[in-house]
C-alpha cells in the first residue's frame, strides 16, 4: 500500500480546511476524489497505473474491521484522503491521496498527523507506509513526524512509532469527530431549509 503525495510547487493552503473521518455513507465523495487524481498521483498512491473503473472498485470494497478513512475538506470539497488499515497486532498501514492542484500545501502532513492521533488513541503502536523511491514529499513528512525510513529497491518504507494516548490526543480526536457531526447537521439543516423554501414558493 503506497502513500501518494508528490512534490509540486503550489499556492498556500486555503484557510477553510477541515480534517475529519469519512463515514461509509460518503463513499461517493471518496470515488469522486480518486477520479480527480491524474496519472502521476494515481501511480504514486497505488504503485501502478489504474483507471476509473479500478478506482470505483477499490472505493466500493467492503472495508475490513478497523479501517479508518480521514478526509481533508477544502472549502467543503474532499481534496485529500488518509487511510489506516490494521496490519496485525498493534500495527497498521497507511496510505494517502491528494489531488494534484492541492499538493504541496500541507494536506498530506495534516492527514498523517490525524492518523497518528487516531492510532495513538486506539492502541496502534506502529504505523507503516510505503512510497515510491522518488516520492520525496512523503519521506520528508515521515521524518518530520519522527519516523524512520528503510530504503528498498524502488520504494521506501516509513515507520512511525506512536506515543501513549494523552488527554490532549483524546481531545484532538474528539474535536475532529465534533466537526464531522457538525458538518452532517449543517447539511441536514440546509436540505431542510431548501425543501421548506421550495414548498412555500409552490404555495403549499
Amino acid at each position: 500500500m503506497t502513500a501518494g503525495v508528490t512534490d509540486r510547487g503550489e499556492a498556500p493552503l486555503a484557510a477553510d480546511m477541515v480534517i475529519r473521518r469519512l463515514s461509509r455513507g460518503e463513499q461517493k465523495l471518496f470515488v469522486e476524489h480518486l477520479k480527480r487524481l491524474d496519472a502521476e498521483a494515481r501511480r504514486s498512491r497505488f504503485g501502478r497505473a489504474i483507471g476509473d473503473a479500478g478506482l470505483v472498485r477499490y472505493a466500493g470494497r467492503q472495508p475490513e474491521p478497523g479501517v479508518v478513512l480521514v478526509g481533508a475538506f477544502v472549502d467543503g470539497v474532499l481534496r485529500g484522503v488518509g487511510e489506516l488499515h490494521p496490519a496485525g497486532e498493534n500495527k497498521a498501514e497507511t496510505a494517502f491521496s491528494v489531488e494534484p492542484a492541492f499538493q504541496g500545501r500541507g494536506i498530506g502532513r495534516r492527514l498523517l498527523q490525524h492518523l497518528v492521533t487516531i492510532a495513538q488513541n486506539h492502541g496502534i503502536h506502529t504505523l507503516v507506509m510505503l512510497c515510491l523511491a522518488e516520492n520525496g514529499s512523503m519521506q520528508r513528512i515521515t521524518r518530520r513526524l519522527g519516523g524512520r525510513l528503510i530504503t528498498q529497491p524502488g520504494e521506501v518504507e516509513g515507520i512511525i512509532r506512536t506515543p501513549f494516548p494523552t488527554p490532549f490526543s483524546l481531545a484532538r480526536e474528539a474535536l475532529s469527530e465534533g466537526a464531522r457531526y457538525a458538518s452532517a447537521a449543517l447539511d441536514w439543516w440546509t436540505d431542510a431549509a431548501t425543501a421548506s423554501q421550495g414548498s412555500r414558493l409552490a404555495g403549499r
